[in-house]
């Protein structure tokens, strides 16, 4: 399966439509046939395929759009093409010709595809780039819909990964990542991972994934992480675009979007050679069935043609990693405890909604944003959410506000993690000295209702309401010296400010002798007083 979509990509494309020619953008994708005698080449609109003997392509069109996912048949010479504008196109090669089938037929338009995959099974998966429709399951001959699959944690969707057997389906989003047992409700969820590229290994024992941040082999019958591997922030300047497991599973190639394929063993992880690829958003590279070859667009031959290379690598090869990454190997899941933030007097970082500039120098208008006090540089952290409060080793809380708590873990796991999350209407995260807590503001539904102060530990558990219904409370801020907590509230008529003990024990009106700005002023900074990382370069959005 070949996807150069998910929601960042997609975005991409659209910026580059509106400023740019369509033969400007680049957008190449490779790979091979699961007999290994073609392959096939697409480029923005366009779709080429040839023959490994020939140097000529058998067959090549114009789209009606960009390919955003594609993906060969299991059974024989056919490929299923995803579009931007939402079409899915089947390729015959022997017959040349196309069919063009329309993935929600009852809705009046098109939504974006986010990802395409083929199975053993002759079921083929479409995901969307939207929070609205689910997973639809199609029948590769006769293009007719079987069932559909909607996990709304997973929405939207960015990658998809059929197991070998065709039997489950891996699936990636915001949230995280999971497997999901095709046919029953059984939906495996997996420690950290939010992914652009899914891979399962040729036994169907293993998953990778790949993200901006880093990559994961997790084992695939229990959810356990076997091995990670991130990129320090500061800010990204090469990051994961795409894994893929050799068919005999001996090796696994990741691709990194400055034009670099590394060759890892299958086993240990470690890198045993490099291969030099045209830097893109999307690099991409195949594994030829049965064989060793890598197809991948070589930067000097240029995007027009893509070659099958060869490689040896010795077993015994020990390839040091990059200085920037730092590969760590986990037998076993274990709990990490949280660590307390160092206070550097006045420098730190302030995390912000608003805009900044992404990985690959993508301008974001509506992200959660860091800034570096003492230069000034911003950075990219994640999309999604409002209200970003920074606690140390770039962790940032924040909330979707008719949804629910949220945890982005930017150094040390590159992954979103749910804190709390039911109806009603969340605001103004803040972190407790010790950062195992959350206070928040929270409104029921109703018409009637009225803003509350709550407490929450991270795993969700414990949540406390500290006042009463009816008044408003907002602005929850805890005090790093004494623990208690200043909030506004409308007791009297006027919005005031109030101080009370975590457990709202006591609470008293605070009399400051000048008006007071610093509590949340428009609900959109947080500063914490915070190490920055060692790291040489900063944070990104999926996978």
């Amino acid at each position: 399966m070949r996807t150069i979509s998910s929601v960042l990509s997609i975005l991409v494309i659209i910026v580059l439509s509106v400023v740019t020619s369509a033969d400007d953008l680049k957008v190449v994708t490779v790979d091979w046939s699961h007999d290994g005698e073609y392959f096939a080449i697409t480029e923005n609109r366009n779709i080429k395929i040839f023959h490994y003997s020939s140097t000529a392509p058998d067959y090549e069109a114009t789209l009606s759009d960009h390919v955003v996912a594609f993906d060969w048949s299991p059974l024989r010479n056919r490929l299923a093409v995803g579009l931007m504008n939402g079409e899915v196109i089947f390729i015959d090669v022997d017959t040349e010709s196309q069919t063009i089938w329309d993935p929600v037929p009852d809705q009046d338009y098109f939504p974006l595809i986010s990802s395409l995959v083929w199975g053993v099974n002759d079921i083929v998966a479409v995901s969307f780039g939207d929070d609205v429709n689910p997973i639809v399951l199609v029948d590769g001959s006769t293009h007719i819909t079987t069932d559909s699959i909607d996990i709304p944690a997973l929405k939207p969707v960015y990658a998809l990964a059929w197991s070998p057997d065709g039997q489950r389906l891996a699936i990636s989003g915001p949230s995280g990542s999971a497997i999901h047992s095709v046919g029953s409700s059984t939906t495996l969820m997996l420690t950290n991972g939010s992914m652009s590229s899914l891979a399962w290994s040729p036994n169907g024992q293993q998953l990778a994934g790949s993200g901006i941040y880093g990559w994961v082999v997790w084992d695939a019958n229990v959810g356990a992480r076997l091995f990670a591997e991130w990129i320090e922030r500061s800010p990204i300047r090469k990051f994961y675009s795409h894994v893929e497991w050799k068919p005999d599973g001996t090796l696994i190639g990741l691709g990194f979007s400055e034009g670099e394929i590394q060759i890892r063993d299958g086993t240990t992880y470690q890198i045993l050679e490099t291969i030099a690829a045209r830097p893109s958003l999307w690099l991409s590279f195949a594994w030829r069935p049965n064989a060793s070859d890598i197809l991948y667009e070589n930067p000097v031959a240029g995007i027009s043609t893509a070659i099958p290379i060869t490689l040896t690598p010795s077993p015994t090869s020990t390839a040091t990693p990059n200085a920037t990454f730092t590969p760590t190997a986990i037998p076993t899941p274990t709990a990490t405890p949280t660590p307390a933030p160092t206070q550097t007097g006045g420098g730190g970082q302030i995390a912000y909604f608003g805009s900044c500039t992404g990985p690959d120098g993508m301008g974001w208008l509506r992200a959660i944003c860091g800034l570096n006090i003492s230069g000034g540089d911003t950075f990219y952290l994640t999309t999604g959410g409002d209200d970003p409060a920074l606690a140390s080793e770039f962790r940032v809380a924040y909330v979707e506000n008719s949804g629910g708590v949220y945890v982005f873990d930017a150094n040390g796991q590159g992954s979103t993690s749910t804190v709390i999350e039911s109806s009603g209407t969340y605001a103004e995260p803040a972190w407790s000295p010790d950062e195992s807590k959350l206070a928040y503001a929270y409104r029921p539904n109703g018409s009637s209702t009225k803003y509350v102060v709550r407490t929450v530990n991270l795993d969700g558990t414990g949540v406390q309401t500290l006042t009463a219904t009816t008044v408003n409370s907002r602005a929850p801020h805890w005090s790093a010296a004494s623990g208690k907590i200043v909030y506004t509230a409308d007791e009297g008529g006027d919005n005031e400010i109030w101080v009370m003990t975590p457990t709202a024990a006591a609470r008293r009106r605070s009399q400051p002798t000048a008006p007071t700005t610093a509590i949340r002023a428009g609900h959109r900074t947080a500063r914490r007083s915070c190490s920055p990382p060692t790291a040489t370069g900063t944070p990104r959005s999926t996978a």
